[in-house]
């Protein structure tokens, strides 16, 4: 199991552009190989969106992130860090199995 977090903070301006854009991740994800679960939180100000990725395995999130689907709805995220509203941080974990 792999395990990816994103964390977004953005300017309450650009609220509904990220919002939007979160929810057009959902179904891209999801249609790729070895996605397990996707779960989107926002925090209680409205600036700051966390979401946990449960993938099958680390290839399985890089393709995800290589496909001409993703690769085509990322510039709406690149335009909003580039002009400075939007911070984007990702963490990646493997599953220790004890």
């Amino acid at each position: 199991m792999f395990i990816v977090v994103t964390r977004s903070k953005f300017s309450p301006d650009v609220e509904d552009q990220v919002l939007a854009l979160a929810k057009q991740s959902g179904p891209i994800a999801r249609s790729q190989p070895g996605l397990n679960s996707m779960t989107m939180h926002i925090n209680h100000k409205r600036t700051a969106l966390m979401t946990y990725w449960n993938w099958a395995s680390r290839e399985d999130h890089e393709n995800c992130m290589a496909s001409d689907e993703w690769q085509a709805f990322m510039p709406g995220w690149s335009v909003l860090i580039e002009a400075g509203k939007l911070e984007f941080d990702m963490d990646t974990y493997d599953l220790l199995d004890y």
